[in-house]
């Protein structure tokens, strides 16, 4: 029962890493500072190889999770966790944790919290891991093309979350942090515009 309840949360939070993994090799720089800002020693060589161990870790976890592979994504919300908690306490306002390369949003305690619930999931995988891609398509490929589906639009969802929690989640009285947008931000937030506009033409034609 645990299994089945944690599949879809923790492919999901796979997922997210592999996302962050792939943005942080294509744009290291704002990671590259975050470093900088944090006081911390690393270029961009040692983001990428960050990324590259995000994206080793995720496609474990989505293929087929293990608990050596459940542990090591723990430890990486973890880690996530602790160096946005440092930079938020000795950053500069609006700095960002480079997460998601260019598109990365101003660090937040939002995301300390999202990133220590993601370890969570982890830690319960760890005692039970459930079953990964791989097992589900082998089953089922229709549940299993159904479940790839799902978890990437959830990911999609959480890495928007991700982007949009420091504007929606302000200080009162707090001057909101304009985040660099993503071109996928970008098409969501226009599509959502035209949406708009397209009902308001016929609630004013009615």
């Amino acid at each position: 029962m645990l299994r089945a309840l944690l599949l879809p949360p923790l492919l999901t939070v796979a997922a997210v890493l592999v996302v962050a993994g792939v943005a942080k090799l294509r744009a290291p720089g704002r990671a590259v500072g975050a470093l900088q800002v944090a006081g911390l020693p690393g270029g961009r060589t040692v983001i990428r190889l960050v990324a590259v161990a995000e994206l080793a870790v995720g496609l474990m976890n989505l293929l087929a999770p293990s608990r050596g592979s459940a542990a090591a994504l723990t430890l990486a919300y973890l880690a996530f966790a602790v160096f946005t908690a440092r930079l938020i306490r000795i950053g500069r306002a609006g700095s960002s944790c480079g997460c998601f390369g260019e598109g990365a949003a101003p660090a937040h305690a939002g995301h300390v919290a999202l990133n220590l619930m993601a370890a969570g999931l982890g830690s319960l995988a760890v005692l039970s891991p459930p079953g990964g891609l791989v097992a589900i398509l082998g089953r089922d490929p229709a549940l299993g093309s159904l479940t790839l589906l799902t978890v990437a639009g959830a990911a999609w969802a959480l890495c928007l979350i991700y982007a949009a929690l420091p504007n929606l989640v302000s200080p009162a009285g707090a001057t909101p942090q304009p985040a660099v947008r993503s071109p996928l931000e970008r098409i969501v937030t226009a599509s959502g515009s035209l949406l708009e506009r397209r009902l308001s033409r016929r609630s004013l034609i009615t």
